[in-house]
């Protein structure tokens, strides 16, 4: 109800007028609202009904939201296997942002995330990862070999990060 609330009475034209003022409130706003969501799933209210919500506020260049909006994913994504699929496509992108932080939120959400569905789509970006520039990328890369083999120990040796 939180986000589903967020823009009510809003009319559909300020969405598009690219004000960088109606986009500093929309994002402002977004944040509060997942951060409110985001303190009800740690003490424990289900608030898995607002997986779509949360999916479409996914694709943000506001890192504080991001994480929030990955952990929220991480947390329900088990629950809701079939909807977590649409978010791979903004992973993929994120495992390729210019900056590091994001490249590692983006593969340890990934390798986070429990469902096997979604188990195939980190093969190339993890081995991109593990090649980068950046040491926290390769480090959060790493992890996330142990928690793919940990999901799909054939896949992780078919892919060549562990020996036999």
């Amino acid at each position: 109800k939180l986000l589903r609330t967020c823009f009510v009475g809003i009319s559909p034209r300020w969405l598009t007028c690219g004000c960088s003022a109606w986009h500093a409130w929309v994002c402002r706003a977004q944040l509060v609202a997942v951060k409110k969501v985001i303190a009800a799933m740690t003490i424990g209210k289900d608030v898995s009904s607002l997986f779509v919500e949360m999916l479409k506020c996914i694709q943000t260049s506001d890192i504080e939201l991001k994480k929030l909006i990955y952990l929220y994913l991480m947390n329900y994504a088990k629950t809701q296997p079939e909807k977590v699929i649409l978010a791979v496509s903004t992973f993929l992108r994120d495992a390729q942002d210019p900056n590091p932080l994001v490249r590692a939120l983006a593969i340890r959400t990934m390798a986070c995330i429990r469902v096997t569905e979604i188990v195939e789509y980190i093969v190339d970006p993890l081995r991109r990862c593990l090649a980068d520039t950046d040491p926290y990328v390769r480090k959060t890369a790493a992890i996330a070999v142990a928690k793919l083999y940990d999901l799909s120990a054939e896949l992780t040796e078919s892919a060549g990060f562990v020996g036999e």
